[in-house]
């Protein structure tokens, strides 16, 4: 297992880049019931983290990264301002663009070199993350899954702080997170064991709350030389 304290210090509490400074609405939530003990956090933090982070920010980084090791330059700038357009509100342009501008700053020291998109691009987090994960030779998945550990821990951090959730409570939430971190970079899991087909049966409410509830990392990964296809029921 290859240890990397290149991404240790992007991924660090003490990267000067003012992401604890954020909490993406956690501060209305609380105020609003809707979080409110350990579960509630528990299921607000994965919850985002799946509708935004693992299905918008990561598939980009994937891309952002890809074609920042090929030394793409059109292609990393298409995709980093792609990433850029999915901060829909002001505050989340201004959150996104107040931490690129630091890590640029940062970058500029540490690494001279490291190719960073321009344009609206370069007002994207996640795209000069990725921008300096590719230059310090970081794997692709390890830079996924610590982008995502480091935005959990800071979910955590405020929760803990804003509910208030003890210190005990706050970390069984950061490990039930890191559990479901380990396919965040984008390891396929196989469920035939647990569906015989994806038809309307496997799509209907009891059955979707079921998948839900399990654990990915119990579920074998498909060999990567098995051909994919779209799940289309009943062939």
């Amino acid at each position: 297992m290859r240890v990397d304290p290149r991404l240790w210090q992007l991924i660090s509490p003490a990267l000067p880049v003012g992401g604890y400074s954020y909490s993406q609405g956690l501060e209305l939530a609380v105020e609003q019931g809707r979080v409110h003990d350990e579960a509630s956090a528990a299921g607000w933090i994965d919850g985002l983290a799946g509708h935004a982070l693992v299905a918008v920010d990561l598939p980009f980084m994937g891309r952002i990264h890809a074609a920042a090791c090929d030394g793409d330059v059109a292609m990393l700038e298409h995709w980093a301002q792609r990433l850029a357009c999915t901060r829909e509100t002001a505050e989340l342009r201004r959150e996104d663009a107040a931490m690129a501008t630091a890590l640029r700053r940062l970058l500029a020291t540490l690494s001279p070199g490291c190719r960073q998109p321009a344009g609206p691009g370069a007002h994207s987090y996640p795209a000069l993350f990725a921008c300096a994960a590719a230059h310090w030779a970081i794997p692709v998945e390890a830079a996924l899954a610590g982008y995502l550990w480091a935005w959990c821990e800071n979910q955590v951090a405020a929760v803990t702080r804003l509910v208030p959730l003890g210190q005990s409570s706050a970390q069984r939430v950061l490990f039930a997170l890191g559990a479901r971190i380990l396919d965040a970079g984008g390891t396929i899991r196989d469920l035939s064991g647990e569906v015989a087909d994806i038809i309307g049966a496997t799509l209907d409410a009891a059955s979707l709350d079921r998948l839900r509830g399990l654990d990915p990392a119990t579920l074998p990964a498909v060999d990567s030389a098995v051909r994919l296809g779209p799940c289309v029921g009943g062939i």
